[in-house]
């Protein structure tokens, strides 16, 4: 499980996962660091699998600029 809600009243970001959804968001990174320049978490609504269908927020992208 690995879910992202964003909290308006706080201006924050709030992530939670389980050893799995740890997991996946790992993965996701490490291959930021060797082949991509950004990813797309998704729910399954989206045709992901990296996000909890329950998850508040249905898709995250991420950007990696350590490449040059």
């Amino acid at each position: 499980m690995l879910s992202f809600r964003f909290i308006e009243s706080k201006n924050a970001i709030e992530v939670e996962f389980d050893n799995a959804g740890m997991a996946a968001l790992l993965e996701e990174l490490a291959l930021l660091i060797h082949h991509r320049n950004h990813t797309h978490l998704r729910t399954p609504a989206l045709g992901g699998s990296e996000l909890s269908r329950k998850s508040p927020v249905s898709e995250v992208t991420i950007y990696y600029r350590g490449r040059k």
